[in-house]
């Protein structure tokens, strides 16, 4: 199977992509399979829980905030209000509590039974590959703090700007990404700590330039994208409507929908 390994340090790398070109100086082009690729990984590691910055690690983030814990690496900043940092990441939270009546609570604490959430988080990413620094956001409702399963509703988004060396050529290439996400009933395990419904939908723009060699070569895409979660290990995304990929989140590995073995 044609598979993708994803990176634990950010859905920022991609470094699989290797453009070539002769002629011009520069020449702009749109993105190529391998670059789709790349896309796919990059959207997949946004949600694997071994990444700082994935959704899963938010959402766990917050579900702590939500029922009166503060986690490892955060402190109270004020009202409702929490900051702190783990790596070369930063976190902000705002959190406000109503229980099942719809109450506000003074609180949060075991009588939650939804949060609306404002977060956010920044960040620079840098390996003996790539460099770059990434920021992210979200505004969420959460509900089901009394059951087992929470329900997020709202919005997020991230972007990625930063420079990464190709695999196996002298080529070095600098990436921009910028995803804007709705997260549409999605669903977290809380006991497992997985998602097991709901999807996310992702509008996307990214760039690609290749500087180096006999050509700088852009190409640029701009496009939708959806997760789909279903409960098991194996998550569908698919982009542009019709290139599709399937994200295991316990392989942490990408690879088309269909593969052959």
């Amino acid at each position: 199977m044609k598979t993708f390994k994803t990176n634990t340090l950010g859905l920022w790398v991609s470094a699989g992509a290797l453009v070539l070109g002769v002629g011009a100086c520069a020449m702009d082009e749109g993105l190529r399979d391998e670059d789709f690729d790349d896309l796919a990984q990059g959207l997949g590691e946004s949600i694997d829980n071994e990444n700082d910055t994935a959704q899963l690690r938010v959402a766990g983030d917050v579900e702590a905030l939500a029922t009166g814990e503060i986690p490892e690496g955060l402190n109270a900043s004020g009202e409702r209000s929490f900051e702190g940092a783990r790596g070369s990441v930063t976190y902000s939270y705002t959190v406000a509590c109503f229980d099942a009546a719809g109450v506000a609570l003074s609180a949060c604490g075991p009588l939650t039974d939804r949060a609306e959430v404002e977060s956010s988080w920044t960040g620079t990413v840098q390996t003996a590959r790539y460099s770059g620094q990434a920021e992210g956001s979200a505004s969420w409702v959460i509900t089901g703090f009394s059951g087992d399963t929470l329900t997020i509703n709202g919005t997020g988004g991230f972007e990625f700007n930063g420079r990464f060396q190709a695999l196996g050529r002298p080529v070095t290439r600098t990436r921009f990404l910028k995803v804007d996400a709705v997260y549409i009933d999605v669903l977290v395990n809380r006991d497992a700590k997985t998602l097991v419904g709901g999807s996310i939908d992702y509008a996307v723009e990214t760039t690609l330039e290749r500087d180096g060699g006999l050509v700088d070569v852009n190409r640029a895409w701009q496009g939708d994208a959806t997760v789909t979660f279903s409960g098991e290990p194996v998550v569908e995304l698919v982009i542009d409507g019709t290139r599709a990929y399937q994200l295991n989140l316990e392989s942490h590995t990408v690879a088309p929908a269909g593969a052959a073995e």
